[in-house]
C-alpha cells in the first residue's frame, strides 16, 4: 500500500483515534467518518478507498456497514471489529476476504499474561489449549503450552473443599450451617444408640433419622437413664433449630440469583486466583483466558444487568455484583493469597481507584490496570506506581492498523519497556507501531 492510497476509517472513540494516529504516522492517507449514515458512507466509498476499517462496539452497526462496503466496494480491503464470535463467523462467511477482529481478543491475551508473570507477553488459544508467548534473547517469539502442575491441581481441589465448607455468600453459609447442624445431631443420636442403648449401627442410624425428620422418637429411650434422655432432648431441639436454619438457607438460595456456587464450576476461589474487576467485553475475555489456562478466577461487576454477568454464568465463571473499589469487598476476596487483581473496567480513573483500594488491603499484590488514554496511562505509571499499566487502545489500535496495512491478524504484545511488538505465525517479531515516514 503506497502513501498515496486512502484508507477509510469508520467509527468513533479512543480506539478509532489510535488506529488513525498509527496509520497517519506510517504515512497512510486516512479519511475518518465518526458515525456515518448509509448515504454518507456510500458517497465516501465512491471516491475509491483501497481499504476500509470499521471500528465500533456496536456489532449490529458494524455488520450493517460491513455489508454495505462489501456491496459497493468489494475490491477494498475490509477490516471490521466484531465482539460476538457467532456474528463474526457469519460475516467471514458472507464477505470473502473480510478480516474480522475483536478488540477484546487483541488486548485480553496481554492483560491475562500480565496477571501471570513478568516474562509472559501474551496468552492465546492454541490447538492444544492455552499457549504462552515469551520473547527470547534472539528477539524471536517462544511459544509453549501452559500446563497446570500437579501440585497446583491438588491445591485447587483443596481450595474447592474449603470453599464448600465456608461459602462466600450469606445464603450459602446459612445452608451449610444448617446442613452440618443436622449431620451433627444425627451423629450424636447414632452414638447414643450404639453406646447407651446397645443397638446395631443400622438400627441406630434408622432411629436417628426417624427422630431427625420428626417421625417419632426412639422408643428405647423410655427406659434409658436420665442423662441419656437429657442428651436426646438436646439433640432433638438442636435438630429442630438446624432444620429451620437449613430450610432458610435453601429458600434464600432458590430465590436469589446464584452467581457463586457452593460446589461446581462457579466455585469461589480463595488461593492463587485472579480477581477480574469489570466484566465488559475485555474483562470477560480476560477471565475466560485465565480460566482456560488453569487459573482460578472470580469476576466483579457493579451492574447486575450487564451482559457480561449473564455470559459469565453461561461460561461457568463465579461473579460478585458489587462496587469494585469497596474496601470491605476487597477484604473478603482473599487478596493476601491471590495471584493478581485486574482492574479492566472502561473507566480509567475508576481502575486507579480500584488499584489503590486493593493495594491498601494488600500492599504487595500484583495489580494490572487496563487504560484507554495513553496520556493518563503514562502519568499513572510514572507517578502513582499502582500496578502494571496496559493501554488497551494502544494495543488494539496497533493490531488493527497493522491489519489494515496488510498484516494478517496476529498477537500484539508489550515488551518489558512498553514497546509494542507484532508476533507473526512463524515466530518473527516486528514493531507493531509504525514510525513516521
Amino acid at each position: 500500500m503506497s502513501t498515496h492510497d486512502t484508507v477509510l476509517v469508520a467509527g468513533d472513540g479512543g480506539l478509532t483515534a489510535a488506529i488513525v494516529r498509527d496509520l497517519e504516522t506510517a504515512g497512510v492517507a486516512t479519511e475518518w467518518l465518526h458515525h456515518p449514515s448509509d448515504a454518507e458512507l456510500s458517497a465516501t466509498l465512491a471516491r475509491g478507498p483501497v481499504a476500509v476499517a470499521i471500528v465500533t462496539r456496536d456489532d449490529a452497526f458494524a455488520l450493517r456497514l460491513a455489508l454495505l462496503v462489501a456491496h459497493e466496494r468489494p475490491q477494498a480491503r475490509l477490516v471490521v471489529t466484531i465482539f460476538d464470535r457467532t456474528v463474526a463467523e457469519q460475516l467471514r462467511r458472507a464477505v470473502q476476504g473480510c478480516v474480522v477482529v475483536s478488540m477484546a481478543d487483541l488486548v485480553a491475551g496481554p492483560l491475562a499474561a500480565s496477571c501471570v508473570s513478568d516474562g509472559a507477553r501474551t496468552l492465546r488459544r492454541g490447538v492444544d489449549g492455552i499457549e504462552e508467548i515469551r520473547i527470547g534473547e534472539d528477539g524471536r517469539a517462544r511459544v509453549r503450552p501452559r500446563r497446570e502442575r500437579g501440585s497446583a491441581r491438588v491445591r485447587h481441589w483443596l481450595d474447592r473443599l474449603a470453599g464448600a465448607l465456608h461459602p462466600f455468600e450469606l445464603s450459602g453459609r446459612i445452608l451449610v450451617l444448617g446442613f452440618f447442624g443436622l449431620v451433627t445431631m444425627l451423629a450424636i443420636d447414632v452414638v447414643v444408640g450404639l453406646t447407651a442403648l446397645h443397638e446395631s449401627f443400622v438400627e441406630s442410624l434408622f432411629l436417628g433419622v426417624r427422630t431427625l425428620v420428626a417421625v417419632g422418637p426412639n422408643q428405647a429411650l423410655a427406659n434409658a437413664a436420665d442423662g441419656v434422655k437429657l442428651l436426646s432432648t438436646a439433640t432433638m431441639l438442636g435438630a429442630l433449630a438446624s432444620a429451620a436454619v437449613f430450610t432458610a438457607g435453601l429458600i434464600n438460595r432458590l430465590q436469589e440469583p446464584r452467581r457463586v456456587s457452593i460446589l461446581g464450576r462457579r466455585w469461589m476461589p480463595r488461593r492463587d486466583h485472579v480477581v477480574v474487576i469489570g466484566l465488559g467485553q475485555v474483562g470477560l475475555r480476560v477471565a475466560l483466558v485465565l480460566r482456560d489456562a488453569g487459573i482460578p478466577v472470580v469476576g466483579i461487576e457493579r451492574n447486575a444487568a450487564a451482559p457480561g454477568v449473564r455470559l459469565a454464568k453461561r461460561y461457568g465463571l463465579p461473579v460478585i455484583v458489587a462496587e469494585g473499589s469497596d474496601r470491605e469487598l476487597m477484604q473478603r476476596l482473599s487478596l493476601r493469597r491471590a495471584r493478581a487483581l485486574a482492574a479492566v473496567t472502561s473507566d480509567d480513573l475508576g481502575n486507579v481507584a480500584i488499584a489503590l483500594a486493593a493495594r491498601a488491603v494488600q500492599p504487595d499484590l500484583r495489580v494490572v490496570l487496563r487504560f484507554g488514554d495513553g496520556d493518563i496511562a503514562a502519568e499513572t505509571d510514572s507517578l502513582l506506581h499502582v500496578g502494571i499499566v496496559r493501554d488497551a487502545h494502544r494495543l488494539a489500535g496497533a493490531g488493527l492498523a497493522a491489519a489494515v496495512r496488510g498484516w494478517q491478524p496476529g498477537d500484539v504484545v508489550a515488551d518489558a519497556d512498553g514497546t509494542l511488538l507484532l508476533v507473526g505465525a512463524d515466530g518473527r517479531v516486528a514493531p507493531a507501531e509504525p514510525t513516521a515516514t
